[in-house]
């Protein structure tokens, strides 16, 4: 253990506590409480201690009365908290363990016994949280936090937050499990960070959960806004990490809706994040069959959804499989309607080895290039690790068509100096 490890002493006694302070400074840092109710409103407003040492005998509340209302809120299951009594009474012990209590001590405190007992507490709890933990984020595994969020949803209303990491596995895959874990590591701090003292955990692969209790629906939405903004700010400062960004389906819960439940609209809500763009959140709302049938009528209603819904800037950039589609489609109209089509292939070649970051960091530059330079109606896709492929509509003259892929080129160039690195384009027109 290390001084950073907080112990907080709670006894209305100041010599108990002018004692222990002194047994355990050198150790620990000691924080103080010198009632229950100030022990309660610590808590509810610090970070988690490592340990609670508790008085069992104070005028406000008794330390088995500051056990119960412990036992309220999920967030202190994991506390671990050891008695401090004057007496020796084998019922006020068998009534503590049941409360969670995971040691005795009698007064007079003994420096040496009082050490090793707390030595001995926190060594035991570390093992059980390094079991519960997820070692890659520092979040809860799936069985611990589900049953936290479960046991905390049944007892106050909150929102609970269904997580989806986007484009983990094109990192993956193009860049390596390295870049892919730092994207992971990097939502278990934001999630820890913007959330405070909500309950979260790590589902499993790109997947996360986050429950807070007691919130108004505005904070709720500004917690979830700071957690995408913190996280784009981070990822901006690792190129090859740059791809990814978070989706979010969010539903507001009561005692009265079942984990399950809850767990099933979330998941309906991030869908919706997942068909409309993703990179972003939704709250899930309960539909109206009626009234959707008659949204659904309203044609200009709906064409105005969809042109906000589908909106983006430069460039179409859609995943490989989604292209095949839109390359039959192009060659359907092609055909019936005399429009002009051109693939063209764009890759980095290199002159001398690049490491996979390099690379990356070379492919998202020349994506930058592609999308600055070709226009809304043409589409382009990531073809390979080093290669992306575009479909360039009506786009004109065989030389016209040059001057575009020398554009892309100058763009790039003017992003990347790198004399390791040429750029081959090839094209032909669609049949």
């Amino acid at each position: 253990m290390n001084k950073e490890t907080v112990i907080l002493l709670v006894d209305d006694d100041n010599l108990n506590v002018k004692l222990g302070t002194a047994i355990l400074k050198y150790r620990y840092r000691v924080d103080v409480a010198m009632s229950g109710r100030e022990a309660l409103e610590y808590l509810d407003t610090h970070p988690l201690p490592s340990l609670m040492l508790l008085d069992l005998h104070m005028p406000d509340m008794s330390g088995f009365e500051v056990l119960a209302e412990l036992k309220k809120d999920v967030r202190f299951d994991q506390l671990p908290v050891i008695i401090l009594t004057a007496d020796d009474d084998k019922t006020s012990e068998v009534e503590g363990f049941k409360l969670g209590v995971m040691d005795f001590i009698t007064k007079p405190m003994v420096a040496e016994v009082l050490r090793e007992r707390i030595n001995r507490v926190l060594t035991l709890n570390e093992r059980q949280r390094e079991l519960s933990t997820d070692r890659l984020t520092g979040l809860n595994i799936r069985t611990v936090g589900e049953s936290e969020i479960e046991k905390a949803m049944s007892r106050d209303p909150g929102f609970l937050a269904f997580l989806d990491v986007d484009n983990l596995k094109r990192i993956n895959d193009t860049i390596g499990h390295e870049a892919g874990d730092r994207v992971l590591k990097l939502i278990g701090t934001i999630l820890s960070d913007c959330a405070g003292t909500a309950l979260t955990c790590r589902l499993g692969g790109d997947e996360f959960l986050l429950f807070i209790k007691n919130i108004t629906k505005e904070k709720m939405f500004e917690t979830i806004e700071a957690m995408i903004s913190g996280f784009l700010t981070k990822k901006e400062e690792d190129i090859a990490i740059r791809a990814a960004s978070i989706s979010i389906g969010l539903v507001e819960t009561n005692p009265a809706i079942s984990y399950k439940e809850a767990y099933s609209k979330a998941d309906k809500a991030l869908y919706h994040v997942k068909q409309n763009g993703k990179d972003g959140y939704f709250l899930y709302k309960e539909t109206n069959d009626e009234e959707e049938q008659k949204d659904s009528g309203n044609l200009t209603r709906l064409k105005s959804a969809l042109k906000k819904s589908g909106s983006y800037h430069g460039a179409m950039n859609v995943e490989f499989r989604e292209f095949a589609k839109l390359y039959e489609y192009f060659s359907n109209l092609k055909r019936r309607f005399q429009h002009s089509f051109h693939l063209v292939m764009l890759g980095i070649r290199e002159n001398e080895k690049l490491t996979r970051e390099e690379t990356e960091e070379t492919m998202v530059r020349l994506e930058d290039a592609i999308r600055e330079t070709i226009r809304s109606v043409d589409v382009c896709t990531r073809y390979s690790t080093s290669s992306f492929l575009l479909i360039l509509v009506d786009p004109g003259t065989q030389e016209q068509i040059a001057q575009i892929q020398e554009r892309i080129v100058a763009n790039f160039r003017e992003e990347c100096r790198d004399e390791r690195i040429s750029i081959n384009t090839y094209d032909t027109e669609m049949e």
